[in-house]
């Protein structure tokens, strides 16, 4: 990914008016300092360990994770940059519905911006998740070529992968290939297995009258990652250290990606990912090593929104 610097340290990098101009039919974005793009978001999660070791799910759930989120995002374009066209964006939250379950907990957290002016520091744990995506603006950057980066230290940990950057999900298209590969950062919910996932993409064709190019790619494992835990101070006892849970589990992906661009205005049009991901392997179910089987489903659509 691409870094690009903050503002104000830099700001004699960006320019205010807007984007530099781009070549006509060529598939790069163009964005304009100012303009505020919207999008429809709707994003579907559900895990089963069902047909785990039942001292394993006793520690989880059958079911220990499903989301069902609709929002309408806006993303703000505060500056272009004159050299190369990249945008510094703010993501902002118009309205959201997130509801679900975490292990036997079921969470439900409504927003509406204009209604809702502060943060409510007493919800609980999923509610106030979801709230801080509201609250906490995300800043990250989109380069000509749709690269996607996280422009604030801060938030890179939380907010570079899947599900995280509902709203955000601006896609790579380089200019001179028909072919490419894409690579998405994918956290499975409960496990906390971090999967980095390829998409093996395809220019097909331009639909007519909306001047729209389609995209379509098969959405593969590269690799995995496993779970990354906090650093300690050196002065905190061994023994009150927190370890990651011993688990080996192997998984298999499979999953389809659709993409549109739109060609006459330079932006993305809409991103469809279908994701299955299926699990096998063993984890600590504290008395012993136990059985783990499972799926994980993913659906995420975003679509401009006039």
């Amino acid at each position: 990914m691409k870094n690009i610097a903050m503002l104000p340290a830099v700001a004699v990098l960006w320019v205010l008016p807007g984007a530099r101009a781009q070549e006509k039919d060529v598939p790069q974005y163009a964005f304009t300092q100012g303009e505020v793009q919207r999008y429809s978001v709707d994003l579907d999660v559900n895990v089963s360990l069902e047909g785990s070791d039942p001292a394993f799910i006793s520690k989880l759930s059958k079911k220990p994770f499903m989301l069902a989120l609709d929002a309408v995002v806006e993303n703000a374009v505060l500056a272009v940059r004159e050299a190369d066209g990249t945008a510094l964006f703010e993501r902002r939250f118009a309205t959201m519905n997130a509801k679900g379950q975490l292990n036997d907990q079921s969470f439900e957290f409504q927003y509406e911006r204009e209604k809702n002016e502060k943060e409510n520091l007493s919800l609980p744990m999923m509610e106030a998740y979801f709230q801080m995506w509201c609250f906490d603006l995300l800043k990250f950057s989109v380069a000509s070529d749709g690269e996607y980066a996280v422009t604030e230290d801060r938030q890179k940990k939380d907010f570079t992968r899947l599900m995280t950057r509902a709203g955000a999900l601006y896609w790579p298209i380089p200019a001179d290939a028909n072919t490419w590969t894409t690579e998405l950062e994918f956290a499975v919910p409960a496990l906390h297995d971090h999967l980095w996932l390829e998409i093996l993409n395809k220019k097909l064709k331009v639909i007519t009258g909306k001047n729209l190019l389609v995209i379509e790619g098969d959405i593969r494992l590269k690799k995995k990652v496993p779970p990354q835990f906090e650093q300690v101070e050196k002065d905190v006892p061994l023994s009150e250290r927190q370890q990651p849970p011993s688990m080996d589990i192997t998984y298999d992906v499979k999953g389809k990606s659709k993409v549109e661009f739109d060609l006459k205005n330079r932006r993305l049009h809409s991103v469809h990912l279908q994701i299955d991901v299926t699990m096998d392997g063993k984890g600590d179910a504290g008395v012993k090593m136990a059985s783990i089987k499972g799926k994980v489903q993913y659906e995420e659509k975003q679509v401009w929104k006039d």
